[in-house]
């Protein structure tokens, strides 16, 4: 029989303070592994996003895809629950966002907090970054669908709504 057992912390140390017992470590440490925290492995953290959001929209039933914008607040973010809180984050987003983009507006309050960026441009309005934010949804649909007169029903716009927003906002740029 063999006995799968995983810590945090540093074992040796801990028996070093006699806060852990020698004999005990020593019949547990017959095929040690260390796996790195993913701080120490940032690579695998865009993998981590994409298996965990394909993982959740086959169990849920949806086609949500991250933004541009919102992978890189989660890229940013130093996920002290590694891999568990990776796979947590992602099924909340699938279950409670709207739409089928993640956006940065759907995340976390902690993964702001803790990546020191922050979602609010200086010098906008609330009007001005709603705006924004719009027209980046607006394009990432039209991108999937292919035109704005197929991407208008599935953002709950009439087509000549959406391309006269798109229209105003390359006026004011």
């Amino acid at each position: 029989m063999r006995l799968i057992c995983a810590s945090n912390q540093d074992l040796t140390e801990l028996i070093s303070k006699k806060q852990f017992r020698a004999d005990l470590y020593y019949r547990l440490n017959v095929i040690p592994i260390y796996i790195p925290p993913l701080r120490e492995r940032r690579d695998d953290i865009p993998y981590l996003l994409h298996f965990f959001l394909s993982r959740y929209n086959k169990k849920h039933g949806t086609k949500k895809t991250i933004s541009r914008e919102a992978m890189e607040f989660l890229l940013a973010y130093p996920w002290p629950g590694n891999v568990r809180e990776v796979a947590n984050v992602i099924e909340r987003l699938v279950v409670i966002t709207h739409g089928d983009y993640i956006l940065p507006t759907n995340l976390p309050r902690e993964i702001f907090e803790k990546t020191g960026r922050d979602i609010l441009e200086d010098g906008l309005s609330l009007k001005e970054q709603v705006e924004k934010m719009e027209i980046t949804i607006i394009r990432k649909a039209i991108e999937k669908f292919g035109s704005a007169r197929k991407a208008a029903p599935h953002l709950g716009l009439d087509s000549t709504t959406l391309t006269r927003k798109l229209k105003n906002n390359r006026e004011r740029a």
